[in-house]
């Protein structure tokens, strides 16, 4: 969802502090917010008045991002004694109203599904009802903070906290620095939108009630000119925004040093928002708003009995006000009201289940209505109790985003004789088509995947006559595809993988008429073909091969008639292969060795026709070599031994006939016979000899016991 607004009401837990708090809703259907705000008032009991004006209107967005204003008016004194105090690291703040002291607070702890954690610093004294609202959606941007106003008139402060350009401002005024109480409560709150193009919506409400005094003196005044009022001192007027914020204009008179408090809200262009005023009936029944223009998700609104926009009123008029909300199943009302002109104060908080309940400043209810429906411009609601003048209430209302919808498509009755349909998804969706009832006379679909999707195609009945599917993939994916329903006349299929991975073909029932598969392996990874179903006809494979890796391949069942594979070896590894199933027609294996290895070959089935095989031991590592010569037939050349370093040669000299040069030879066994064509270095006889013969010029020769 795009952005998805949810309004909710559960009661302050009272335990030992700190603690914390889960504030939920169903009806965010698991989104988890992003912005909240929260409204309480002393009230525990929805439709039932407790005693003493309090209220609490804070924002969050993040633990560094939040704020609270909050007020008293005790009941039942003869001089009156209210507390005005905000705070930049609170969301909820209740303050006790016979002295102003701190009641109750909550700072924000986390954004969780469905709702918001809040971690109470300072337990409440009661289990006062919380109104909750929350702000989620993907498009939705959201930032709460406050915000220094300087001293001089018509001085523009620019705001870029939010870091985006707002849609919407919840906004909210206290005079002194954070944590600085003050007398003489004001409830000071505006709200603005912006069209993001040339036009400003702004709506503001101030209340205020006088302390230290014999008889209670409360005014109150709504504005449809400005965005927040300091009690005809001085107000803000909200102009320019941009991408970072927005800015605003002191009017009247300088700002005193004060603080703008505010709640900063885009919606990404999915929605609209609109601000503006809802003036109610003075007649019971339905009474429909169409101000806003289109159908709502959200709407607030900030109720009193102001009947005029910019009018200040100083009587019973200004003596009760409060916060509305409502969302399509959800509403609450939350008022505070202190009697004018009477010498004992009269004071209450009131919380209600219903869209609108105002009373009069002596408590008693004035008006009276229930939510009935969100319309295509608007909303409607029911009066049961009508004001004799009518009232004016500022009110925000939010955009219902378009709903999604679902379109079933009979593939089957519809012919594509043009182009394939395209689906761009933007969201995690399932795409299921029932292809075999889709006839393609032209080109193929095409989706367009903006996010992760599952696509479920059945292959088995589709035919590719031309070219096989390319799969492009960027991350790990699973891709099944039944191949023994696939026909490939033109090309193989090339697989890139970018990653580790494992890729599962069924080869057996791949029948390659072209060319053979190539697999370029950049990553460590398992390959199992069954080769002994793979008929090659052209080329053998290749094996690419960056990384060490594991090939396991039956050569038994591989004839190879052209060329014989290569293998090379840049580290430690086992080869084996049964030789006696490999016919070598044309030359034999070459085995280069960059390390102290085990070759075991049996020579009993080689022939050699051509070179007798050279063992050259010079890298200077002792082996172990073992040739049973007797089956070793040598029609030319005889063997080069080339020894760096003493090893043991076992030969049968019976066999042995020197022809050219002798080595020096030194004898301890007996032979049958010894002929010496040429001269030997030398020749030494440890043992009896049954015969010598000696072809050439004698030798220094030594016998013992001939």
């Amino acid at each position: 969802m795009g952005v998805t607004i949810a309004v909710t009401r559960a009661a302050a837990t009272v335990d030992t502090a700190p603690y914390t708090q889960d504030i939920t809703t169903v009806d965010l259907g698991g989104l988890t917010p992003k912005a909240a705000l929260l409204v309480v008032t002393r009230a525990i009991t929805d439709g039932t008045a407790a005693d003493h004006y309090v209220f609490s209107y804070g924002a969050a967005t993040g633990a560094s991002n939040e704020w609270v204003i909050s007020g008293s008016d005790e009941h039942n004194l003869g001089t009156t004694e209210n507390h005005f105090e905000w705070a930049d690291d609170a969301c909820i703040q209740i303050l006790d109203p016979t002295d102003g002291s701190e009641d109750g607070s909550a700072e924000f702890s986390s954004f969780i599904a469905n709702g918001v954690r809040i971690n109470w610093t300072n337990a409440p004294a009661g289990a006062y009802l919380i109104t909750a609202v929350f702000f989620a959606g993907t498009d939705l941007l959201a930032h709460a903070n406050n915000i220094g106003i300087g001293n001089a008139a018509d001085l523009e402060t620019n705001c870029e906290q939010p870091g985006f350009e707002p849609d919407v401002l919840f906004t909210a005024h206290q005079r002194y620095a954070a944590g600085s109480g003050t007398t003489n409560n004001l409830f000071q709150t505006g709200l603005v939108h912006w069209d993001g193009d040339s036009t400003v919506s702004q709506r503001a409400f101030n209340g205020w009630v006088r302390n230290a005094q014999a008889t209670t003196d409360t005014r109150a005044q709504a504005r449809n000119d400005i965005g927040i009022e300091h009690w005809n001192d001085w107000w803000g007027d909200f102009l320019n925004f941009d991408a970072s914020g927005f800015s605003m204009i002191t009017r009247n008179a300088g700002g005193n040093n004060s603080f703008l408090q505010y709640l900063a809200l885009s919606f990404g262009g999915v929605v609209d928002a609109a601000v503006g005023t809802h003036t109610t009936p003075t007649s019971t029944g339905n009474n429909a708003e169409t101000g806003p223009g289109f159908t709502p998700q959200f709407v607030l609104m900030f109720p009193s009995l102001c009947e005029v926009m910019g009018t200040e009123y100083n009587d019973n008029r200004g003596g009760s006000y409060g916060i509305s909300v409502f969302d399509d199943d959800d509403e609450y009302c939350i008022t505070i009201s202190s009697e004018d002109s009477v010498g004992t104060s009269n004071t209450q908080s009131l919380s209600d289940d219903r869209a609108i309940v105002v009373p009069d400043d002596d408590g008693a209810l004035d008006i009276e209505a229930a939510f009935v429906s969100f319309d295509a411009t608007g909303w409607t609601v029911n009066y049961t109790n009508a004001p004799a003048t009518a009232k004016v209430f500022p009110y925000l209302a939010i955009e219902a985003e378009a709903a999604g919808v679902d379109i079933t498509v009979p593939v089957a009755s519809l012919s594509l004789t043009g182009y394939a349909p395209t689906v761009a998804v933007t969201e995690n969706i399932t795409v299921a088509v029932p292809a075999a009832s889709l006839s393609l006379t032209g080109y193929t679909p095409t989706v367009v995947a903006t996010a992760n999707i599952n696509i479920d195609v059945p292959l088995a009945t589709l035919s590719l006559t031309g070219y096989a599917p390319t799969v492009v993939a960027s991350n790990h994916i699973n891709i099944d595809v039944p191949v023994g329903s696939i026909s490939l006349i033109g090309y193989a299929p090339t697989i890139a993988i970018s990653d580790n991975q494992t890729v599962d073909v069924p080869l057996a029932t791949l029948n390659l008429t072209g060319y053979v598969s190539t697999v370029t392996i950049t990553e460590n990874v398992n390959i199992a073909v069954p080769i002994a179903s793979l008929v090659l006809t052209g080329l053998v494979p290749t094996v690419i091969a960056t990384a060490n890796i594991f090939i396991d391949v039956p050569a038994a069942s591989l004839t190879l008639t052209g060329y014989t594979p290569t293998i090379v070896i840049s580290d430690n590894k086992n080869i084996e292969i049964p030789a006696a199933s490999l016919s070598l027609t044309t030359y034999t294996p070459t085995v280069a060795v960059t390390n102290n290895i085990n070759i075991e070959i049996p020579i009993a089935s080689l022939t050699l026709t051509g070179y007798v095989s050279v063992i050259d031991a010079s890298a200077g590592a002792n082996v172990n070599i073992d040739v049973p010569v007797a089956s070793l037939i040598l029609t030319s050349f005889v063997p080069i031994i080339g020894i760096s370093d003493n090893i043991n040669i076992v030969i049968p000299l019976a066999a042995l006939e020197l022809v050219g040069y002798a080595p020096e030879l030194l004898i301890y066994k007996g032979i049958v016979g010894l002929t010496l064509s040429s001269r030997p270095n030398s020749l030494a006889l440890y043992d009896r000899q049954r015969a010598l013969t000696l072809k050439n010029r004698s030798i220094d020769l030594t016998l013992e016991e001939i």
